[in-house]
């Protein structure tokens, strides 16, 4: 079982964004996962390649939509999402 368990409580209301998260959530709990069975050194890469490649599109997509609805702190959260990848691709 993953680290995250996705639930009505997490949901946007934007059907886009809500099925980004869950697939982060899921790539997440991939990691996680393989993390706690010891077999995080041999699908590391690949798990952390799928998580940055992801966040990024995400990421994009979630600041786009912010954009078009005028979305008053998107340079704050722009902020925001560099930090989280920066930390991922250190991480990496």
């Amino acid at each position: 079982m993953g680290a995250i368990e996705w639930n009505s409580d997490l949901e946007t209301g934007v059907k886009l964004m809500d099925e980004q998260h869950i697939r982060l959530v899921e790539i997440y709990n991939e990691l996680h996962d393989a993390m706690m069975i010891g077999k995080a050194h041999k699908q590391m890469n690949d798990i952390l390649d799928a998580l940055v490649s992801y966040t990024e599109k995400h990421f994009s997509d979630e600041e786009e939509y912010m954009g078009k609805a005028k979305y008053h702190e998107l340079k704050q959260h722009h902020v925001e999402h560099q930090q989280l990848q920066d930390k991922v691709k250190v991480f990496q």
